[in-house]
């Protein structure tokens, strides 16, 4: 649908559906407030607007001949207005102007179409997002000695004789020594 910088502490909205953004998202008793698909097909629309469309209202106007003061005054404010609403989409709505492939489609009972039938990637919202985020949580406030234990602790049970029978079936588990640092995390 869109939308940018889904993942970043900045994000205006971290979800599709809803303009809860980053500086609410840890607040338990936040209301999410769904997208109003209305708003944001009448900001794409009007975010859209080439400098060729621009041009073809400002010549169907009688009242100013193409050239005149009056003419590049109504364009300079029609590319202003474009550039208004393309703000407006970046912050707060965390959107880009584009066609979606998705307009118009009918999703069912979920009336906001796209923005309400999907949800987040497990890659971005788990992996990138939550995962990160909690050992963020947990392994700053230790010292590089409880690190060291923390690490030496978790290895022995996940790899020693504990060893689990399906971790075949998740080829991308990798326990690297120092993972309590976070460097080199990927999702």
């Amino acid at each position: 649908c869109g939308r940018l910088k889904s993942n970043s502490g900045g994000a205006g909205r971290v979800h599709r559906s809803c303009m809860c953004s980053y500086l609410n998202i840890d607040d338990p008793y936040h209301v999410c407030k769904r997208v109003n698909v209305t708003t944001l097909d009448f900001l794409m629309q009007h975010a859209m607007v080439s400098d060729d469309d621009i041009n073809s209202k400002i010549a169907s106007n009688p009242n100013f001949p193409l050239n005149s003061k009056n003419a590049r005054i109504n364009k300079m404010f029609l590319q202003k207005q474009r550039t208004m609403f393309r703000s407006i989409l970046r912050h707060p709505y965390t959107t880009h102007p584009i066609n979606n492939a998705f307009h118009g489609i009918d999703f069912g009972s979920w009336s906001a179409g796209i923005h309400e039938a999907t949800f987040d990637d497990f890659m971005h919202s788990v992996e990138a997002g939550m995962i990160s985020y909690t050992a963020e949580t947990v392994y700053d406030g230790l010292t590089k000695k409880e690190k060291e234990t923390v690490e030496e602790l978790t290895r022995s049970l996940l790899f020693d004789e504990h060893r689990c029978s399906v971790t075949s079936n998740y080829p991308r588990w990798r326990l690297q020594p120092g993972f309590t640092r976070q460097t080199l995390m990927t999702s």
